[in-house]
């Protein structure tokens, strides 16, 4: 179950709302190794449902727009911590 307000009971992992971040974790089955189990098909199946809903990433930023998306990531990392933080 995928809930994207960090408040619903019980055993959670943060995993950032990019698909890259996404892809990687069931690519490497991060997810898996975190809850010490063996997603099943109907859980992959609901994952990529889900992860069929996230926008592509943004392609790399040239040079003198780097820091412009530097301070973007930092916000967005606050945010996160932010929602972290309510769920506690």
């Amino acid at each position: 179950m995928i809930d994207a307000t960090g408040k619903k009971s019980g055993r959670g992992a943060y995993l950032c709302a990019r698909l890259s971040c996404w892809e990687n974790a069931l690519k490497k089955k991060r997810l898996e190794q975190e809850f010490e189990l063996t997603l099943s098909e109907e859980d992959r199946a609901g994952l990529d449902a889900f992860i069929a809903t996230l926008p592509r990433d943004e392609p790399a930023q040239p040079a003198e727009k780097a820091g412009k998306a530097r301070a973007t990531r930092k916000k967005a990392t606050t945010d996160a911590t932010m929602l972290q933080r309510e769920a506690q």
